[in-house]
């Protein structure tokens, strides 16, 4: 998972993300790998996130699947955004490796 977050975030995103000033986007990046990942007191799980940031996959990814449409005139040089689409799908229809439904975080209190 973390080479694949690496992926998206070095070797995908930052060269179409535009610089807003305000926050390098590889200050950013870097932070978010030494510092905020090996934070053991956050405790995320990958279902849990796939779940509640659901809303942000537009922005996270759709935003860079269109800088590289415009840039390149197609998205096909993508490896690593497709692939955590696609895990996100897997998450949000709760099916397993089998083809089975599991129940996901927000369903399991019924």
């Amino acid at each position: 998972m973390m080479k694949m977050a690496r992926m998206v975030a070095y070797d995908e995103g930052l060269p179409v993300v535009a610089d807003p000033g305000i926050l390098s986007p590889q200050a950013f990046v870097d932070e978010l790998f030494n510092d905020r990942f090996p934070n053991e007191y956050l405790g995320d799980t990958n279902l849990r996130l796939a779940v509640d940031v659901s809303q942000m996959v537009g922005i996270r990814f759709g935003e860079t699947v269109k800088a590289y449409v415009a840039k390149y005139g197609d998205a096909s040089k993508l490896t690593a955004i497709p692939l955590g689409i696609a895990g996100w799908l897997r998450y949000m229809l709760a099916v397993d490796d089998e083809g089975k439904k599991y129940r996901t975080c927000s369903r399991s209190n019924e």
